[in-house]
């Protein structure tokens, strides 16, 4: 969310997975009079958007930990 008072322009927004998830796959949403750049992608979220002053931009994913995967994962 951006509490303004400016709007952010060209953030870059990244999240590397931990090797225990696979499948991933993402969406982004942005508010009014924001912007993704990147709607979805799979894997690690890789994104540049814009935030309007006052709004916000939601990223949601998808991922399946792998079967043989028995450590804790963190992100």
């Amino acid at each position: 969310r951006n509490t303004g008072p400016s709007d952010v322009v060209g953030a870059r927004v990244s999240d590397t997975l931990p090797s225990g998830l696979v499948s991933a796959q993402w969406t982004c949403a942005a508010g009014a009079g924001s912007v993704c750049n990147q709607l979805s992608g799979s894997g690690g979220i890789s994104a540049t958007i814009n935030i309007a002053a006052g709004s916000r931009v939601t990223f949601t994913m998808m991922a399946v930990v792998g079967p043989c995967d028995t450590n804790i994962l963190v992100n």
